[in-house]
This record gives structure tokens, C-alpha cells and sequence, in this order.
């Protein structure tokens, strides 16, 4: 095999979250010397229902670390490629960040923001996908699909075309 058959493209999503700075770091040990590594973040429409009705303190039933990303602007989503760069530099010498990408979802829910992940995938012929988990058990994933925000890591282990890392810190 050649060494280009040999080089995988590897993708990271990143938010805002201790469980993506995990991942990135996981994901940077991972790539190897010849490998690429591709960091993405999802922007999230505002002008959306969900957006109008999350935007202030929060809803009672549903703590505001839980939406941590809901609200993430284009230059929020800068930061925070920028912040998980240089995490993934400091998490291994040998690697080589292609790209550092952000994402426009069309819909704010995991099935937007999967697409959104999906395609990039498919666009850029990545060969791995590894996703952060907030591990929030299945009463809070249930009151957070009927929000229309259910698990975009759960949406891209079922339809991502290549496979998927689910990182889970501790």
C-alpha cells in the first residue's frame, strides 16, 4: 500500500465543552505523522423557535450548561476552533491540522447539525469521525429530543458513512 492509501482524514467536532477538549485530545494522539486532522464546529441558526424561546436565562427544566452550544455565533465558533488548534498541537507533536472549519447548520436540532457534520464528511472524504458525549442519560435525552435538541452524537453514529468515535471523558 502507498503511503497516501495509508493516510487517513480525520475529523474532530468540537463545542464549547470539556468533552470536546477530550476528544480533541484523543483524536490528536490518533492522527499520525501523515495523517490529517480536520477540527469542525457547528454554527446554529438563531432566528429559529428554539432560538427565541433558549435566548435569555434559560428554561427552568433545562439548566443553560446543557445548551452551552445552542447559541454559538460565527465568531464564538472562531474561538473556538482556534482554542481546540492549539489543543491539538500541545496533545501530540506529530500532528497536522488541515483544517479548522466552521459549520452552518440549517435546522437547530441534532438531525441540522448531524447533516451539517454529514456532509463535510462526505465532502471531504474523512475516513474517521470522532464526536464528543455529555453522557446525559436517557431521562435528560428524552426531555431534550422534545425540545428538538436530541443527540447529535447519537444522529451521526447512525448516519455518518464512515465510522464514528463517540469520546466519553472518565
Amino acid at each position: 500500500m502507498s503511503e497516501q492509501e495509508q493516510k487517513r482524514r480525520i475529523c474532530v467536532c468540537v463545542d464549547d465543552t470539556a468533552e470536546a477538549v477530550g476528544a480533541v485530545k484523543w483524536a490528536a494522539r490518533l492522527a499520525g505523522a501523515h495523517d490529517e486532522l480536520h477540527i469542525v464546529t457547528v454554527v446554529r441558526p438563531r432566528d429559529d423557535l428554539h432560538g427565541l424561546l433558549f435566548a435569555g436565562a434559560g428554561d427552568p427544566l433545562l439548566p443553560p450548561a446543557w445548551l452551552v452550544h445552542a447559541a454559538q455565533l460565527p465568531h464564538d465558533a472562531q474561538d473556538v476552533l482556534v482554542k481546540h488548534q492549539e489543543i491539538a498541537e500541545e496533545a501530540s507533536e506529530e500532528v497536522y491540522v488541515v483544517k479548522a472549519v466552521p459549520l452552518q447548520a440549517d435546522l437547530n436540532n441534532a438531525s441540522g447539525v448531524g447533516t451539517a457534520i454529514n456532509d463535510y464528511v462526505q465532502e471531504q472524504n474523512i475516513t474517521d469521525l470522532v464526536i464528543g458525549s455529555r453522557n446525559l442519560g436517557t431521562l435528560r435525552k428524552a426531555v431534550l429530543n422534545m425540545v428538538g435538541m436530541g443527540s447529535v452524537s447519537d444522529y451521526c453514529v447512525r448516519n455518518t458513512p464512515c465510522p464514528v468515535v463517540v469520546y466519553k471523558a472518565g
